[in-house]
């Protein structure tokens, strides 16, 4: 049977929109700032309407795509109001279920029955970005951030414990795939890459790639990109020759092409392309094998 296996990190760089860079005006343009406050203010009504209770409602990550727009965002943020009895939002907060080269760190504090002040730091892959500010309760579980100078927003909703945070526009110092969209707990984290390495190859793969490769090279090239980048599997295939053998492809996002190939095949024979950011090097241990491509490999 063909087994396929793909990180969700191209799924999770859709899933999660990135803000805008403020270096971007004409992100400021696309928010539509001038929209009049008549407008926003009926807007608001509807959405209150609809659900008195909290105008926004997520249950997972997917959700927050409901809400990424400037349009959604922007006439909630106008029923803000006071609460005596909202979710407390205070702590420190780390994004999970995501892979760990994708994420954020959020600090809550000084909550009261209006607001919370907030400052978070996030990366995509080596892109860095950060966003602080205060938040406004719409609800006793959402508050919303508003960037005055962007009319960006960043939205904080509360489900059972667990924070879901999204953003609108543009909004914090953002930009490059960078965004603070996800889920955060105050608990265990969880990353969807973890165990990868024991997952894509075998004991004895690993001992053989090590044996190929230079020292360096499995760590710098081989381990970080297998731990750290997006990792395609493609297994039980078949070269040419009607060997069984299994293609892995692996790349960082961001890393100007540093990642590799390679195919192991059944017998024992290996090739290995490693690209060094530049620089591409091909190993193998076949002794008849000249050229210093992999061979190829059916994906289908």
């Amino acid at each position: 049977m063909n087994k396929k296996t793909i990180l969700p990190i191209m799924l999770a760089a859709a899933l999660l929109t990135g803000c805008a860079t403020k270096a971007e005006p004409v992100d400021k343009e696309f928010t539509n700032a001038d929209s009049s406050t008549e407008a926003s203010t009926e807007a608001a009504l509807a959405v209150a309407t609809a659900d008195s209770s909290d105008p926004i409602d997520i249950t997972c990550q997917e959700d927050i795509n409901k809400y990424i727009e400037v349009e959604t965002i922007a006439p909630i943020y106008e029923t803000r109001k006071s609460t005596e009895t909202a979710t407390n939002f205070e702590g420190q907060w780390k994004q999970t279920n995501n892979h760990s080269s994708i994420g954020g760190d959020i600090t809550i504090s000084d909550q009261d029955k209006e607001k919370f002040s907030f400052t978070g730091e996030f990366w995509y892959f080596s892109h860095t970005g950060d966003a602080e500010g205060v938040a406004y309760f719409v609800s006793d579980n959402t508050a919303i951030f508003k960037d005055e100078e962007y009319d960006g927003y960043i939205f904080f909703h509360m489900n059972d414990g667990e924070l879901f945070v999204g953003c609108a526009g543009t909004a914090g110092m953002m930009g490059m795939a960078v965004s603070p969209n996800g889920e955060y707990t105050t608990g265990e984290v969880v990353h969807t890459n973890e165990g990868i390495m024991e997952e894509t190859y075998t004991d004895n793969e690993l001992k053989l790639i090590k044996e190929l490769i230079s020292e360096d090279e499995y760590k710098d090239v081989f381990e970080f990109s297998t731990d750290e980048g997006v990792v395609s599997l493609y297994d039980d295939k078949a070269l040419g020759d009607g060997a069984k053998c299994k293609y892995v492809d692996s790349f960082v996002p961001t890393m100007g092409g540093l990642g590799y190939e390679l195919v192991l095949v059944e017998d024992g024979r290996a090739y290995i392309l490693l690209h060094n950011y530049s620089e591409d090097i091909f190993y193998t241990n076949d002794t008849n094998w000249t050229s210093q491509e992999l061979p190829e490999v059916s994906l289908e």
